[in-house]
C-alpha cells in the first residue's frame, strides 16, 4: 500500500506505484473546485436535499448535511480509495462501499481504466462515488432512493437533466457485490467500461404493459454478449420505459420488425418503433429512454436493474424523411450527409439537438442504404439514452411514422462529421474550468482567462455565446466591454443573470469577445458568497460543453461615517458653552453614525484640539458596553472603547 493525500481525500493505492498519484493528483484540484463551489451555495440545504433526500426534513439530516458542508470547506473531509484490477472491478470504473475491507468507507476505482483515463472522467467518476459517501454521512446510512452518485454529478457538473431523466436515475438500482481480498464487498457502482460495441434489440421481454403506453417498460436482454475479461458481468441488458405519449399519438407497435417496400433492411436487432398520429398531433410524438443495465440484474419487484455506462458507442438513425424528427443530447459527434441531404439540425439551450426532414418525400427501398435520411450519433460514454421521435406532418404518410436505430457501425457510408464545439475557459489549468477573485470596489474581473480556447473541429466559426451568472446576489452585473467586430452582445437580464453575445465570428473572435465579458458588483458590502457563471457556445447546430468560472469575493473593511450634526450640512457640530453654564455635548441629539458593513462600533476618540486652562471632557452615562477612558489633559482626549450597536455610539458620544 502506498498513502498519498490529494486536497481532502486520503489514497490508499492497492499496488506499490507512483503512477495512480501522478494521475489523481490533477483530477482531485478539479475535484476540490467543483466542490467547494457546489458546498458554498447560499441554498445548499435544500440543493442537497435532491440527491440525499432520504431523510432530509429531520434535525438530524441538517445537522450531517452542515457538518459535511463545514469539512469540505475546511478540507477536513476524507475517504478512503483504493485502485483495483478491471476484474475485481467487474469492469466497473468506480465503486463506493460504506464499510470497504477495512471497516471504513472506502471508493474504488479500475486502475486499467485510470491509467489512460481524462482529467475529466476521473473527476466525474470520483463525484459520482463522493455522492454514495455524501448520501450515507448525511443518512446515517440509509441509501437514498435511485442512483444518488450519478444525480449529485451531474448537479455539480451542472448538466440540466429532462425531467424523463432525473425519474429514471431516482429509480435505478445502482448496489451490487465486488469480491475484494476474498471479501464480498456490497457496493454502489458508477459505470461499466464496453467498448465499440454492437447492440442487439431483438429479444424484448414486456413488464410493464407492451410499449404501447406511457409509463410501459420492455426488458431487452442479451443486447450485448460480448464482455470479456470482467468477472462476474456476462453481458447487458436494455430497460426500454415508455415515457411520454403526445396526445393525438398512438404507438402502433413500440419495436416494429416489419421490412415492407418502405423500410426494406429494418433488422430485428434494430430498436424500431411506429407511430400513427393525426395531423392535430403535429410537432409531437413519444418518448422512449434507454437504460443500459448489467445482464440478469432486472428485479422484476422494482422493474430496475444495476446500471452500466457503454463507452464508444455509436447509434444510427436511419429513414428520417416526410418531416419527421428525432432529438439527442450528449453526445460527442454527429454524422449525416450535408450535399444532397434531407436532415437539419438545431440545439437548445439545454444541450438537446433535434434532427428534422426537409423533405415532404417518403424515401424507398433499404433504410440503412438511403444516406441521406441517415444521422449517426458517437458518443464517449453513455448509460441512458433519453429518444425523443416525432413528425411535422403525420398527414405525409397516411398518420403513420417510422423510425429505425441501430446501435454499431452500421453500413458503410460517407458522411460529414460534424464535432460538438470545446470550451475551456482557462488552458493553464486541468479541466475546463476557470477561477479568480473579485475585490470590493475593485476592477470588474473577466469571467474567463487570458488562455481560454474556443475550437471546433469542423466549424472556423461560432454563431453565439451565453454567460450566465447562476446565483446573482445583490448589486451583481455582468457587461460586455469592447467586442470584435461582427460580434454584439445583449444587455445584462439582471432576471435570468444572462448577457447573450451573437453574430458569426471566428473562434479567436469569440475567445475575445468571452474575455471582455465581465463581473462586477457595486455595493459597499458585497455578499461573499462565490459566483458560479457558466459559458457555452454554440457554432450554429451544436452548443459545446458547459465550463464554469468560480469567482471568489473578497470584501473589504469600509471606515465608518460620523455626522456630529444632522440638521445641518455637513459632518460638523456648533454649539455655545457659558461661562458657569452646564456643560454641554460634543454631539447635537441627531449625531449619525454609519457602517456600510458592520452594525457594530469597536471604539470612539474625542479629541479637544485645543485645550484652555480649567477646559475638561467628561463622559456620563455609557450604555452597556461602551466604557470610557480618564480625559488625558496632555493630549485633550477621552476614549470610549466596547463593541457595541451603531445606535450605542450614538448615544454615548
Amino acid at each position: 500500500m502506498s498513502n498519498d493525500t490529494f486536497t481532502s481525500l486520503r489514497i490508499n493505492l492497492a499496488e506499490q506505484s507512483s503512477k495512480y498519484s501522478v494521475g489523481l493528483k490533477p483530477a482531485s484540484a478539479l475535484l476540490s473546485q467543483q466542490l467547494a463551489t457546489w458546498f458554498s451555495q447560499e441554498d445548499f440545504l435544500m440543493q442537497a436535499a435532491i440527491p440525499f433526500g432520504g431523510t432530509a426534513g429531520s434535525s438530524t439530516w441538517t445537522d450531517n448535511a452542515l457538518a459535511l458542508q463545514e469539512s469540505i470547506l475546511n478540507g477536513t473531509y476524507s475517504i478512503r480509495l483504493e485502485v483495483r484490477s478491471a476484474s475485481e472491478m467487474k469492469g466497473a470504473l468506480g465503486a463506493y462501499s460504506s464499510t470497504g475491507t477495512t471497516n471504513e468507507a472506502t471508493i474504488y476505482l479500475n486502475g486499467d481504466w485510470l491509467e489512460t483515463a481524462s482529467n475529466d472522467s476521473v473527476s466525474r467518476v470520483l463525484l459520482e462515488e463522493l455522492g454514495h459517501d455524501f448520501d450515507h454521512r448525511l443518512n446515517s446510512g440509509l441509501d437514498s432512493q435511485g442512483d444518488e452518485g450519478q444525480l449529485f454529478a451531474s448537479m455539480v457538473g451542472d448538466r440540466v437533466l429532462s425531467a424523463e431523466e432525473q425519474a429514471a436515475i431516482a429509480s435505478e438500482n445502482d448496489s451490487g457485490v465486488l469480491k475484494i481480498d476474498e471479501q464480498d464487498v456490497a457496493v454502489e457502482f458508477a459505470t461499466v467500461n464496453i467498448n465499440n460495441a454492437n447492440l442487439n434489440f431483438s429479444t424484448p421481454v414486456p413488464k410493464v404493459g407492451t410499449g404501447t403506453a406511457q409509463g410501459n417498460i420492455v426488458l431487452y436482454t442479451g443486447v450485448y454478449t460480448g464482455v470479456t475479461g470482467v468477472t462476474g458481468v456476462t453481458g447487458v441488458d436494455a430497460i426500454v420505459t415508455t415515457a411520454n405519449v403526445a396526445p393525438n399519438i398512438t404507438i402502433t407497435d413500440p419495436d416494429y420488425s416489419g421490412t415492407a417496400t418502405t423500410d426494406q433492411g429494418n433488422l430485428t436487432g434494430f430498436f424500431s418503433p411506429r407511430l400513427q398520429g393525426t395531423t392535430a398531433a403535429n410537432g409531437t410524438g413519444a418518448t422512449f429512454n434507454i437504460q443500459f443495465i448489467e445482464a440478469g440484474s432486472y428485479k422484476n419487484n422494482t422493474n430496475t436493474g444495476t446500471p452500466i455506462t457503454l463507452q464508444n458507442v455509436k447509434l444510427n438513425s436511419y429513414d428520417i424523411d416526410a418531416r419527421q424528427y428525432q432529438t439527442f443530447r450528449g453526445f460527442n459527434v454527429a454524422s449525416l450527409i450535408s450535399t444532397g441531404g434531407q436532415i437539419e439540425y438545431a440545439t437548445d439551450s439545454s444541450g438537446v439537438t433535434k434532427f428534422t426532414s426537409t423533405s415532404d418525400a417518403n424515401l424507398t427501398g433499404d433504410v440503412t442504404t438511403t444516406q441521406n435520411g441517415r444521422v449517426q450519433i458517437t458518443y464517449d460514454e453513455v448509460s441512458r439514452i433519453n429518444l425523443n421521435v416525432g413528425s411535422n406532418n403525420y398527414g405525409l404518410q397516411s398518420g403513420i411514422a417510422y423510425y429505425f436505430l441501430e446501435f454499431g457501425q452500421g453500413q458503410p457510408w460517407t458522411p460529414t462529421t460534424l464535432s460538438v464545439p470545446k470550451l475551456d475557459l482557462d488552458g493553464s489549468t486541468v479541466g475546463n474550468n476557470y477561477q479568480t477573485t473579485f475585490t470590493e470596489k475593485g476592477s470588474a474581473v473577466s469571467v474567463a482567462n487570458s488562455n481560454i480556447s474556443v475550437t471546433d473541429p469542423d466549424n472556423t466559426n461560432i454563431a453565439s455565446a451565453t454567460i450566465t451568472l447562476t446565483n446573482a446576489q445583490a448589486s451583481d452585473l455582468l457587461a460586455a466591454g469592447t467586442l470584435p467586430t461582427g460580434i454584439t452582445a445583449s444587455s445584462y437580464n439582471a432576471t435570468t443573470g444572462t448577457i447573450t453575445l451573437s453574430g458569426s465570428a471566428t473562434l479567436a473572435n469569440y475567445q475575445t469577445a468571452i474575455r471582455a465579458v465581465t463581473f462586477n458588483n457595486t455595493s459597499n458590502n458585497p455578499s461573499t458568497t462565490a459566483r458560479t457563471v457558466n459559458v457555452v457556445v454554440n457554432d450554429g447546430g451544436f452548443v459545446s460543453n458547459t465550463a464554469t468560472t468560480t469567482i471568489n469575493v473578497t470584501p473589504v473593511n469600509d471606515p465608518p461615517v460620523i455626522d456630529l450634526d444632522g440638521s445641518t450640512a455637513g459632518n460638523d457640530y456648533q454649539t455655545t458653552f457659558t461661562e458657569k453654564g452646564s456643560a454641554v455635548s460634543v454631539a447635537n441629539s441627531n449625531i449619525s453614525v454609519t457602517d456600510p458593513d458592520n452594525t457594530n462600533i469597536a471604539l470612539a476618540t474625542i479629541t479637544l484640539t485645543n485645550a484652555q486652562a480649567s477646559d475638561l471632557l467628561a463622559a456620563g452615562t455609557l450604555p452597556p458596553g461602551i466604557t470610557a477612558s480618564s480625559y488625558n489633559a496632555t493630549t485633550g482626549t477621552i476614549t470610549l472603547t466596547g463593541s457595541a450597536t451603531l445606535a450605542n455610539y450614538q448615544t454615548a458620544i
